[in-house]
């Protein structure tokens, strides 16, 4: 089963968002959030 999350009016740039995105996007649950040391940018920790 897929599932998608989406984050509406989140209060930063597409660009900020999209490095993020991009590092997770195809993984699962426990790879993404076990991934977490490589984010470029602090403030995306949302």
């Amino acid at each position: 089963m897929e599932t998608i999350a989406i984050h509406r009016h989140a209060r930063s740039s597409a660009q900020k968002v999209r490095l993020v995105a991009d590092l997770i996007r195809g993984k699962k649950v426990s790879q993404a959030l076990g991934n977490s040391d490589p984010i470029p940018t602090r403030k995306l920790l949302v």
